[in-house]
């Protein structure tokens, strides 16, 4: 549980500081030598994932959902 909230504050600090980046690119990545940590965000949702990384590969089978939001939208009449 521990690794999760450090990857969540991770997580945390890179949305808030690249969020112009993802928000133009729509997908966007940071990666060290243990993580990739997966950021997508489109028109409905919005998602941070991370994947673990051995020897500079990312492990694709085995996901953390650090974060996922659906965004609803309001209709005013």
């Amino acid at each position: 549980m521990a690794k999760i909230n450090h990857l969540k504050r991770i997580a945390d600090i890179l949305w808030n500081r690249f969020y112009d980046e993802i928000k133009h690119e729509g997908d966007w990545f940071w990666a060290t030598r243990n993580w990739e940590i997966n950021f997508t965000l489109e028109e409905d949702r919005e998602s941070i994932v991370a994947y673990p990384r051995k020897q500079g590969d990312t492990d694709w089978s085995k996901p953390i959902v650090l974060s996922e939001r659906v965004r609803k939208w309001k209709t005013i009449v």
